[in-house]
């Protein structure tokens, strides 16, 4: 195999397979390192923005000032208050769960009492995301780091798929 075949067919599995058993051995420090250096992206932006003011002409100055303040801000928040940010999705989704589970829930009963014989087994499942909903909303960090997770092993799995097409 040539140097040019290893590069374009082999190194992005094994690259995908490396930021897979990251995600799943360290998933908050993955995390944790995306927002930092989302953060840091954000606040060198503003900053640059700010001193070279390169928009200053186009737009005015107050626009300009504005962004680049805004960019920094942005910034910042993310790089020291990843956790809570991350946080926010799954909370909102694991109430929507529930929500849902708890409207299934009601529909089962009623579709019962019209002599469907399916309803214990509807009625189970939206039992089972209700518990699911709760959980998530309870522990949303913990729901962020299985998805990693999760994610971590679709990568490893999906990259050794790739070297299995691809070596011969």
């Amino acid at each position: 195999m040539n140097r040019s075949s290893f590069r374009h067919r082999i190194l992005p599995s094994l690259l995908m397979i490396l930021l897979g058993l990251m995600l799943l051995g360290r998933p908050g420090l993955m995390i944790r390192s995306s927002a930092k250096l989302l953060g840091g992206a954000l606040m060198a932006i503003g900053i640059l923005r700010f001193v070279l003011r390169e928009d200053l002409v186009r737009y005015g100055f107050s626009i300009s000032l504005v962004m680049a303040v805004s960019c920094f801000l942005a910034g910042l928040l993310i790089f020291t208050r990843y956790r809570a940010l991350t946080s926010i999705l799954p909370t909102a989704a694991g109430f929507l769960i529930m929500i849902s589970g708890a409207m299934d829930l009601s529909r089962s009963y009623a579709r019962g009492q019209l002599g469907d014989r399916r309803w214990p087994l509807t009625a189970l499942l939206s039992i089972v995301s209700i518990v699911f909903g709760l959980y998530i909303f309870l522990h949303p960090f913990s729901a962020v780091t299985m998805a990693a997770r999760m994610i971590g092993a679709m990568f490893i799995y999906n990259a050794a798929v790739d070297l299995l097409i691809r070596i011969r």
